[in-house]
């Protein structure tokens, strides 16, 4: 697949979205200095590509590619990708169907497609040593370091040379380490959000837990006019019968009056409630 068109509109280590198009055929190649987005670009490629790559929330990309005649968008929101297949082979295809994603080597495979600086740079029999030169030249002004080396200095033994891998092999250790950590990072920093939301509903909840507690309070004095109110009108109906007991009518005034302080209760808590939402 050639990569046509990338748009990076929010990726952890990038502070403001960019797009880059690369046009035309040939090897394309970006350039700049540290911290301009250079290896930002690679880690958006590699999330459009693959969907157990990149950060889980805090992703937002657009892509486009070309292959075999095919061309294809890709949109990366979060944990989720979607594919489209914007124009088939000799036109062929809806414009922006949905479809699976194009076939693509695992996720476990993928740094087989990507070379770094110091594969450019090896200089081992596999290695490219026609390239390494040229880098190497570019890289310090033109000047043939190697050439000055070998004309001022004494050639390094093997005890040297031995201690000098053991060196690049220590220090390949420790960037590993430290990229493993960055992952970890990014997912804590994912995590973080989510804990935030959830403090925040929590907050909420208590802020609204003296209104529940009103509320309860306030249903129950409901339930105890109700009854208090259902008392009296029996007492009432009593004491206007035939042959009444007029101590049960002035237990119903007494009741009544109850009922009303209990009523007037009611009213200031709802008037609480109200107030306060």
């Amino acid at each position: 697949m050639i990569l046509k068109k990338l748009q990076i509109d929010r990726l952890p280590g990038i502070d403001s979205g960019f797009a880059v198009e690369f046009a035309g055929p040939g090897v394309q190649v970006v350039f700049g200095p540290n911290g301009v987005g250079k290896s930002s670009i690679c880690r958006a490629v590699e999330s459009l590509y693959w969907q157990d790559c990149g950060s889980p929330s805090r992703t937002l990309l657009h892509g486009e590619f070309e292959a075999n005649g095919e061309t294809w968008r890709a949109e990366r929101e979060g944990p989720n990708l979607h594919w489209q297949l914007v124009r088939g082979k000799h036109g062929e295809g809806e414009k922006g169907e949905s479809l699976a994603a194009p076939r693509l080597p695992q996720s476990h495979n993928g740094q087989c497609f990507f070379l770094r600086l110091k594969d450019l740079l090896d200089s081992s029999p596999d290695g490219t040593a026609a390239i390494v030169r040229e880098i190497r030249q570019q890289m310090t002004g033109g000047v043939d370091l190697e050439q000055i080396a070998a004309e001022l200095f004494e050639p390094a033994s093997a005890t040297r040379k031995r201690q000098q891998r053991n060196d690049l092999h220590r220090a390949g250790n420790e960037v590993r380490d430290c990229e493993r950590k960055q992952a970890r990072l990014l997912q804590e920093v994912d995590e973080i959000d989510r804990l935030q939301a959830e403090l925040a509903r929590a907050e909420s909840a208590g802020r609204r837990l003296p209104q529940v507690d009103r509320a309860l309070e306030l249903a129950q004095r409901r339930s105890e006019l109700a009854e208090a109110e259902a008392q009296l009108e029996r007492l009432f109906l009593g004491a206007a019968a035939p042959g009444g007991d007029r101590d049960q009518s002035a237990e119903a005034v007494a009741l009544g009056n109850a009922c009303a302080a209990l009523a007037e209760l009611r009213g200031d808590e709802q008037e609480q409630l109200d107030r306060h939402g």
